[in-house]
């Protein structure tokens, strides 16, 4: 609420389980296509999923992590994508984040994220390749 105050920007919260203890815009049940609508026009994201911060980095978005509380199970997705790129700085800590004006470097990150995907297709066709015989 914070960040959306400061930069001026409207705060749009997707979730099936509406408090409405924000002032913001409440978006349920959205569609594949919304949701993915939603993070390409965002401005910055700030999200507790592994989907939203991959699509986060895939849109070349600015975003923030808030990871679930235990004894949820998903945090490691998300902090191995963190640590993948380097992205530790985005995760909000108690509330706080200190790098929240920092901007992500997505020129440099876009080159690792191409490395990875060429290693990611190259494991595909090998096991494509072992299938076949």
């Amino acid at each position: 609420k914070g960040l959306s105050k400061e930069k001026g920007i409207d705060l749009i919260l997707i979730s099936d389980n509406m408090w409405k203890r924000h002032d913001a815009i409440y978006a349920k049940a959205v569609s594949p296509e919304e949701f993915i609508d939603l993070f390409y026009n965002a401005s910055y994201v700030v999200t507790n999923s592994f989907h939203g911060t991959a699509f986060s980095i895939n849109l070349n978005k600015q975003f923030f992590i808030e990871l679930p509380p235990p004894p949820s199970t998903r945090n490691s997705r998300m902090e191995n994508i963190l640590d993948l790129f380097s992205l530790r700085d985005r995760l909000i800590i108690n509330g706080k984040n200190e790098h929240k004006n920092d901007s992500i470097d997505y020129e440099s990150l876009n080159r690792k994220m191409e490395k990875e995907r060429r290693k990611s297709i190259e494991v595909l066709k090998r096991i494509i390749k072992e299938e076949a015989v």
